[in-house]
């Protein structure tokens, strides 16, 4: 998989992740609103990712994929930092990025995803910082600790 082609899967990732976040809001301001703690909501509905059958690539051959060394020529850019797991009231990791000259945030949660991205080499792509956050919501969080940064090089 090329490093364009991981990128473009990142940012519709992000895409994703933000519309379950605008979900949650939404039905959180309903309970808020009724005084309630919780509301019958209806079920999710059928996405793709929950359809049961033949993949036709495995997840784990994904995460488990050596970014940077397939056979397109993608080149690692060198060591990846060390990330740890999150820890206590740490819900996720703050990713600052730049992406065709314009910067960029996402939050997550995976480590593993964060230590491939530092291998990924391309012109239009560049990992900024990595700080580890409390979540609560894409406008509302709090900074713990800035675990790695370009500016620190």
């Amino acid at each position: 998989m090329t490093a364009r082609k991981e990128i473009e899967i990142l940012d519709l990732l992000r895409q994703r992740e933000a519309e379950f976040v605008k979900i949650w809001q939404c039905e959180d301001g309903i309970c808020r609103l009724l005084g309630l703690s919780d509301f019958p909501f209806g079920g999710a509905p059928d996405l793709p990712s929950r359809k049961k059958g033949k993949r036709t690539v495995s997840l784990a051959s994904l995460r488990k994929k050596d970014v940077g060394n397939d056979a397109e020529g993608d080149a690692k850019v060198g060591k990846a930092p060390p990330v740890r797991k999150l820890q206590g009231n740490e819900d996720a990791y703050r990713v600052v990025f730049e992406h065709n000259g314009a910067s960029e945030v996402t939050f997550q949660t995976d480590g593993e995803l964060l230590r491939k991205l530092f291998l990924v080499e391309d012109t239009d792509f560049k990992m900024l910082s990595i700080e580890t956050v409390e979540f609560h919501s894409l406008e509302d969080w709090k900074s713990i600790e800035i675990l790695w940064s370009r500016e620190g090089l």
